[in-house]
């Protein structure tokens, strides 16, 4: 018995499928044929019992899976990311800088290593001392520095008066070095503090004639002495 779209085997003899079941069958040919680079794949062997219409995309399969196979790229041939080379070799981080030595004791560079610890310290009575230290001896080498520091002490406990001839004294040993115009600064707030407006200006007018382009840190500072002092 026949049943119709199937083929039936009687003995050895097999009984040609129906043409609905070759025409149902042909696309999936079609596809494994395509799959497989246009290659044809014998029939099956006869004798076999064939399979509904609908089982030739079962016998496809397999040719889908080795033409998908042959066309994804090998990936395991590269590496993760975890185990890649650096670009950069490592290296060992610079040795730290040393120190420079401190001053000898006794030096005029112990003593402003002193007094500028004091100042930080807000201890003006120890700045003093140390910038006396230093002014002791003639022409000393370090003089401008002592000078200032001098009116930095006075200027922290208010004692303008003072201040202003610490901050006469620094201009006058230096009056072209680097700390003319903050010796020039510091005696006009002195002045201005003391009421003395007049001569805060004049102090102020002579910074800016020797010094018409002033540090950059420094306007600030001499704009608000001016605004202090009333300078017109």
């Amino acid at each position: 018995m026949v049943r119709s779209g199937y083929s039936a085997v009687v003995g050895r003899t097999s009984v040609a499928p129906s043409a609905d079941a070759a025409s149902l069958n042909a696309p999936n040919v079609r596809i494994a044929e395509a799959c497989v680079g246009g290659r044809r794949f014998p029939p099956p062997s006869r004798g076999l019992k064939a399979f509904p219409p609908y089982q030739g995309i079962g016998r496809a399969v397999p040719f889908l899976i080795a033409a998908l196979a042959l066309s994804v790229p090998a990936r395991a041939q590269s590496p993760a990311p975890f185990l890649s080379v650096p670009s950069h070799p490592y290296s060992a981080p610079a040795p730290p800088r040393p120190s420079p030595p401190a001053p000898q004791p006794g030096t005029p560079e112990a003593f402003l290593a002193q007094g500028n610890a004091a100042l930080r310290r807000q201890d003006y009575a120890a700045v003093e001392a140390a910038a006396r230290e230093i002014l002791k001896v003639r022409h000393a080498p370090r003089a401008v520095d002592a000078h200032f520091l001098l009116a930095q002490s006075f200027t922290g406990r208010r004692d303008y008066d003072h201040a202003a001839d610490a901050y006469d004294d620094a201009y006058d040993d230096a009056r072209t070095g680097p700390r003319a115009q903050d010796a020039l600064l510091g005696m006009a707030n002195a002045l201005s503090n003391l009421g003395k407006k007049r001569n805060a200006c004049s102090t102020l007018d002579k910074l800016k004639k020797e010094f018409p382009v002033p540090r950059p840190d420094l306007v600030a500072p001499i704009n608000a002495v001016r605004q202090q002092a009333a300078c017109h």
